[in-house]
């Protein structure tokens, strides 16, 4: 198995000054194959940093997989929690779209009985308020008493018997807050509406005195009066002819007549 002796060395392998052992360089420069020295240790040192390195890359990733998973859990539990929002808002949803349609239900309900009921209140608010007449123009009296005051105009102003005076029932009766100077205005209230017509009869009775007597009518008898009164114009000019018009019950009538003596018709 030698290969060859001599001075060089034996075995294949190279001997001297050179070195020996498994053919391996030794000396100064190192043995077994591995670079000594100054130079050897710095370059083991990096490596050394480098491996540390690598180490610390590896506890980041490990702390990189952590938090992945721990996003992932809260990913999940997110989407299960708005997933339960959502189905709960959903459910209110529906329970107020339920509300609304029990409300505008109830609503259409409410108008249709208001339209039904709105003739009869108005029929109620005129017959009501048909029944009071405006006194104005009479003096105001030191602790005055306007029960008082009113019947002494039937029996005294009116020349109403003071006996039937005394018994027309008056439901109310009081003084109303007018802008400008002068007495405030008298406003009576009758039960009875035959009894409102006598004293209107007997208004005539207050010529040449400034007191006057109205019939104080609701809204909706005053636009109707109001209206009335254009047709009756135009009755006046064209057809020559004597018009009035009048409150019957909760309504208004225009009234027509030929000549002063002749009897009222009402016109339609």
């Amino acid at each position: 198995m030698v290969t060859y002796i001599g001075i060089a060395g034996y075995n294949g392998y190279m001997h001297g000054k050179s070195g020996y052992n498994n053919g391996d360089m030794l000396g100064k420069s190192g043995y077994n194959g591995y670079m000594h020295g100054e130079g050897g240790l710095q370059w083991l040192h990096a490596w050394e940093i480098r491996l540390q390195w690598l180490h610390a890359w590896e506890i980041r990733l490990q702390w990189l997989h952590a938090w992945g998973s721990r996003v992932t859990m809260v990913t999940c539990m997110g989407n299960q929690q708005l997933e339960k929002v959502e189905h709960n808002l959903t459910g209110m949803i529906n329970e107020v779209k339920t509300d609304v349609n029990i409300l505008k239900t109830k609503y259409d309900e409410s108008q249709l009985e208001i339209t039904s009921l709105r003739p009869d209140f108005t029929e109620l608010e005129q017959g009501v308020a048909g029944m009071d007449l405006q006194i104005q123009a009479i003096e105001v009296k030191a602790d005055e008493n306007i029960y008082s005051v009113t019947r002494q105009l039937l029996s005294q102003n009116l020349k109403i018997e003071q006996r039937k005076a005394n018994a027309i029932p008056i439901a109310n009766a009081h003084r109303v807050p007018t802008r400008g100077s002068g007495p405030k205005p008298i406003i009576v209230r009758f039960i009875h509406y035959g009894d409102k017509q006598l004293i209107m009869s007997s208004a005539h009775n207050l010529k040449g005195s400034q007191i006057r007597i109205l019939d104080d009518l609701p809204v909706s008898m005053k636009e109707e009066r109001f209206l009335l009164s254009h047709v009756a114009y135009k009755i006046r000019k064209k057809e020559k002819l004597q018009t009035r018009i009048r409150d019957v019950g909760a309504h208004m009538t225009l009234e027509t007549r030929k000549n002063r003596g002749d009897p009222w018709s009402a016109r339609e």
